[in-house]
């Protein structure tokens, strides 16, 4: 490694070791100017959004896109091997300077949005493996690599990270729950802001040669194909496999496709839910509305037993209209269920739609529809397609997110219900939504998805509510905070 001048450099010690390979020397000029640098250059394509004020330019002889393409701008994904003890990062000291940070817009696997809750932060060891299956993953635990700079991004998408290492090739780790893709800044200034603009860096990994996706099982639908919409959201063709496939999105078939376009057939849904086991596997599992009432009706109580087990020990669900029939009991013509009788059925559908703005993940929402262009009003969504939503909640079990006059298309449900009283020992969910996105033909996947279209409103406010339900769980009373860092000294 080449060797580096000491001088007004922090060392933040042999206990926050970091890959020699990631860390170069670091860069000799002071920059205490106080101005912002744009680092990359914007990339990447999508519905038109918000344009964010223009960085300053860079200042002369700095680079202006490293990042451009792979070149310049290695992505090591998860880093696995222990880094050697001998290669502290260090800090410039800034003295009553301004101090050197970080400014950047985390969007999407697919580059098109940004988002909300995301967790960003820099390592300062190896990242240890993330747990696969069903697990409770506390938000002050996820982070891993002791951290020792974090930030989280705001209901634009975007973050400000503090008091940042600075030099080149420094690491940087976007996290959401289970979503984990690591990338390196080529150079941080020190003592100013570094503003980077590369929406293909910067983004949830799109597949498994980019990072972490958390294990997710699908179940298809004739009436919702939601295949189609977590396609439009980014993920790779090749990661929607079966499950006996090497992909992350595991489909199984229900009603509308029956068979993957590459050949193999989707097993049935009912070896997905009729097994703790099986649905243990999965760190999310979604349910397309299936558009049978009767099956509804019908969904046997072993079903429902598994899917609570499975919810107690940390999993999520989401579950499209009919599949309020987790939560609909023996005198509501469905059979007995271990969850709650949460409220009443079948409620009106109106055009437009309150958010509900009384916790600080509502309000978030509230505002990230608005950013994205989803809402043309602040607290407010025209839907279409909304059937089988609650007509009334009146449970402390549950969470509305969406609301109007006898309708509530989207809500959620904490789990274990057992400890609503002490909501930090609740790492489950569940959430039930009356919104459909899309009706299609039962071709086999994915040629029966449209995938040129941009994402409609309503698809957007669902792509939100996905990667929430995704994220690491925590007290919707509180607002969502920086992963903690480990102390320099």
């Amino acid at each position: 490694m080449p060797s580096r001048s000491r001088a007004g450099l922090v060392s933040l010690g042999a206990a926050v070791p970091v890959c020699a390979a990631l860390l170069a020397a670091c860069s000799a000029e002071s920059g205490r100017d106080g101005t912002s640098r744009t680092i990359d250059g914007a990339s990447g394509a999508g519905p038109a959004l918000p344009e964010a004020p223009a960085p300053s330019a860079p200042s002369a002889g700095a680079p202006t896109n490293p990042g451009a393409g792979n070149e310049g701008f290695p992505d090591f994904g998860d880093v696995d091997d222990a880094p050697p003890a001998d290669s502290p990062i260090a800090r410039t000291d800034c003295g009553s300077g301004p101090p050197t940070t970080v400014r950047s817009t985390i969007y999407d696997p697919a580059g098109r949005l940004p988002l909300y809750n995301v967790m960003v932060y820099v390592p300062s060891a190896a990242l240890e493996p993330i747990v696969e299956g069903v697990s409770c993953d506390r938000c002050d635990t996820t982070a891993s690599g002791q951290p020792v700079a974090a930030a989280i991004t705001d209901p634009s998408g975007a973050f400000v990270m503090e008091n940042v290492p600075d030099g080149t090739n420094i690491p940087l780790v976007i996290q959401m729950g289970k979503w984990r893709r690591q990338i390196v800044l080529p150079e941080v200034r020190p003592c100013q802001e570094n503003v980077f603009d590369d929406r293909d860096r910067f983004r949830l990994p799109r597949d498994q040669s980019e990072g972490h996706l958390p294990k997710i099982a699908m179940t298809t639908g004739s009436a919702d194909k939601l295949e189609c919409l977590l396609r439009l959201i980014g993920v790779a063709d090749s990661e929607f496999t079966t499950p006996d496939g090497p992909g992350r999105v595991n489909l199984y078939h229900e009603t509308g496709t029956e068979s993957l376009a590459s050949g193999p057939t989707l097993p049935a849904a009912t070896t997905l839910l009729g097994s703790t086991e099986q649905l243990s596997q999965y760190d999310v599992v979604i349910l397309s509305c299936h558009g049978d009432s009767g099956y509804g009706r019908e969904q046997p109580t072993p079903e429902k037993d598994a899917m609570k087990a499975y919810l107690d020990s940390g999993g999520r669900a989401f579950g499209s209209h009919f599949y309020f029939s987790y939560l609909r009991a023996d005198d509501d013509n469905h059979l007995a269920t271990p969850f709650p009788d949460v409220g009443v059925w079948d409620g009106d559908a109106p055009d437009t739609y309150s958010i509900t703005t009384n916790f600080p993940k509502g309000q978030a929402f509230a505002e990230w529809l608005v950013n994205v262009g989803a809402s043309p009003t602040l607290g407010s969504i025209a839907l279409e397609s909304v059937e089988g939503a609650a007509s009334v909640l009146d449970t402390p079990y549950t969470q509305s997110w969406i609301s109007a006059e006898n309708s509530v298309p989207y809500f959620s449900l904490a789990l274990p219900i057992e400890k609503v009283a002490t909501p930090d020992e609740q790492c489950g969910r569940l959430v039930h939504t009356g919104i459909h996105v899309s009706e299609g033909e039962e071709s086999p996947f994915p040629s029966g998805c449209d995938e040129s279209r941009e994402l409609t409103p309503q698809e957007m406010a669902l792509e939100f509510l996905i990667f929430d339900l995704s994220a690491c769980p925590s007290d919707l009373a509180e607002p969502p905070v920086p992963p903690p860092v480990v102390d320099p000294r």
